[in-house]
């Protein structure tokens, strides 16, 4: 019986000191989770497959979009300078698109009211079928939609550049590894989230309400960095 004795409050002793070690270890992970996302509340996405990375790339290992030229709805050249220092949401549609675009729209319009007195945010709708979303259409389009023309702007611009921008920058397309280019229609429902450096932030599903207010608690993590 004293044999037995001694074996229970040695066990006894023993899951203590375990039950101690896990309470140890869970501190210091929820520590850790802490100080990550004290220094970085939102990942960046740089590769195609567009996994999240929750620590900040190095120089060399940035992923920014490069520089494009297109022409907006009210006729105007818009480059990548016009976004330098602000948080872009940006999103790729045409006009007559029966469905997913409207959704897509809807959601870009909720942004805009959200931030509407932001003038660190702005919006940015590139067609993918400009030889029908001219500037007219565009313009058009736009005032259907209430876009405040400071704010949101819808480009067109030659079919390869759009594309190759969408696919090689925003890695926009849905089904990425399959080799693309101009001739293949382009079609998602990402909406994506740029930083004030031009870099990848945040990728949602503009048709989902729920990824809509995700983005928007996104944006306002991003103007706390």
């Amino acid at each position: 019986m004293e044999l037995l004795e001694v074996l229970h409050n040695k066990m006894m002793r023993n899951r203590k000191a375990l039950f101690l070690m896990l309470i140890i270890l869970l501190l210091l992970l929820t520590v850790t989770i802490r100080l990550i996302s004290k220094d970085l509340k939102v990942p960046y996405y740089t590769t195609t497959d567009m996994t999240p990375q929750w620590v900040k790339p190095l120089q060399e290992n940035r992923h920014i979009i490069r520089q494009f030229s297109f022409t907006d709805q009210n006729g105007n050249i818009v480059t990548r300078n016009k976004f330098n220092d602000h948080i872009t949401v940006v999103n790729f549609f045409f006009t007559s698109c029966p469905g997913i675009c409207k959704k897509l729209t809807h959601g870009m319009k909720e942004v805009q009211t959200e931030f509407i007195n932001d003038e660190k945010v702005l919006l940015l709708s590139h067609t993918v079928n400009p030889e029908k979303d001219n500037v007219s259409v565009l313009k058009q389009y736009a005032d259907i939609n209430g876009a405040i023309k400071s704010k949101w702007f819808f480009v067109t611009g030659q079919r390869s550049a759009i594309y190759n921008i969408a696919r090689n920058s925003y890695y926009a397309d849905e089904d990425m590894g399959w080799k693309r280019d101009s001739s293949t229609f382009l079609h998602t429902e990402n909406i994506l989230l740029i930083d004030k450096k031009h870099q990848i932030r945040g990728v949602y599903k503009g048709t989902i309400p729920l990824e809509i207010e995700h983005l928007k608690t996104d944006i306002k993590l991003l103007e706390e960095e």
